[in-house]
């Protein structure tokens, strides 16, 4: 959203999964507190706080969760894998945390989504279940937002009962097939000019 935001003209279409340009108080909040532990620890350590304020409180919304990441996937194989991944399940630095609030705070300002073309085709999925976005009201109101703002081709998608990782999700085969379709239906239009 952000690099489309940056650099339109290099863009024939947008899709943006998961995400939440709505962070609100709570994202100010864990700003100030990032700030506080980047002055008293500095930016290259990582932010246990936020990192339970974020990830270690959408875990505890999984009424039936098995591990502090079920609220990724209801697909416990795809857990276990994220789980096993040595590359996964990190407490981010403070610096990374900073820069997930800019870009969230920045995507959705007036005068950044003014910058995309009117007619760019934007997908927007995200899953009814997944605490990150409100259970998918973060990418109802990216969607509206955008609509209010005069873009005439914005679709949004939110996948009942699916979490986070739409792509790593029981059901996934839906949002797949509804994404490849709508590539096909964004490219389409760009060879005839639409």
């Amino acid at each position: 959203m952000n690099a489309a935001e940056t650099d339109p003209d290099l863009y024939d279409a947008l899709a943006v999964w998961n995400s939440n340009f709505r962070p609100g108080l709570a994202g100010r909040g864990g700003q100030l507190l990032l700030a506080i532990e980047k002055m008293l620890k500095g930016s290259d350590v990582p932010s246990p706080l936020v990192t339970k304020l974020t990830f270690g409180a959408w875990s505890t919304t999984i009424a039936d969760r098995q591990t502090d990441f079920d609220w990724l996937s209801r697909d416990e194989s795809e857990v276990a894998r994220y789980i096993e991944d040595p590359h996964c399940g990190f407490d981010p630095t403070v610096s990374l945390w900073l820069d997930v609030f800019a870009f969230a705070f920045a995507g959705a300002r007036p005068d950044r989504l003014s910058r995309l073309p009117s007619s760019l085709p934007v997908h927007l999925v995200g899953g009814s279940a997944d605490p990150s976005t409100l259970n998918g009201e973060a990418v109802r109101w990216l969607g509206n937002r955008m609509k209010a703002r005069g873009m005439t081709n914005v679709t949004i998608a939110i996948h009942e009962g699916m979490r986070h990782e739409t792509l790593n999700e029981i059901g996934r085969e839906k949002a797949t097939e509804e994404f490849a379709a709508w590539c096909l239906k964004a490219v389409r239009g760009k060879r005839h000019g639409q």
